[in-house]
């Protein structure tokens, strides 16, 4: 979201529309915003840090309309780099960027207390990571695709008798068979988020 509404802002800076911006900085010999300065943009997204031919580059502070601060590298109007984001809501992202995205080495800190450290990829958990609980009851470190981690989980023959019992009771104690086995492989998969409900 907050790359869409850049892009939009930029975009409106640039041919004119959206009222009245405000610059205060630096400009090079051809009038461009070059080196340091604050933009005011009009839907209320304020930028200070530096420019180079109008875009913003090199190190600065980009504060959203919502709320969301970002501060760190810009290149060619894009987060890239190392930075820092403070969400509105209390979430914090610190780490690298690329193409306005979270990308490489990040660590993610949620309000309630939850964290996830490790890779990212557009903007998603994707590769090695940490992630544990706000309680730190539940904790997890592994590989992680698009925002979700793999389970690897092994069941011996004891776990699986007994997971069975608990999601078929009064089913007899031997090892689930046919339907059976499908409604305990569908209740597993329901329970581990891996299935369709």
């Amino acid at each position: 979201l907050d790359s869409y509404i850049d892009q939009i802002a930029t975009a409106m800076y640039r041919s004119g529309e959206g009222g009245e911006d405000q610059y205060v900085g630096e400009r090079n010999a051809q009038g461009q915003m070059e080196g340091r300065g604050t933009l005011r943009s009009s839907d209320g997204s304020v930028y200070d840090g530096e420019f180079k031919a109008s875009r913003k580059e090199g190190q600065g502070t980009y504060t959203l309309e919502n709320g969301d601060v970002y501060k760190g590298d810009f290149k060619n109007d894009k987060r890239e780099g190392n930075g820092k984001v403070t969400y509105a809501n209390g979430d914090v992202y610190e780490g690298k960027f690329a193409t306005d995205k979270r990308e490489g080495q990040g660590t993610y800190t949620g309000a309630d207390g939850e964290v996830y450290e490790g890779e990212f990829k557009a903007g998603k958990r994707d590769g090695r990571g940490t992630y544990t609980s706000a309680d730190g009851k539940e904790e997890y470190e592994g590989e992680f695709k698009a925002g979700m981690h793999k389970l690897n989980m092994e069941l011996s023959d004891r776990d699986i008798h007994a997971v069975f019992a608990a999601a078929a009771p009064g089913v007899g104690g031997g090892r689930p068979s046919g339907r059976d086995a499908l409604a305990l492989a569908a209740a597993l998969g329901v329970a581990l988020g891996v299935a369709p409900v």
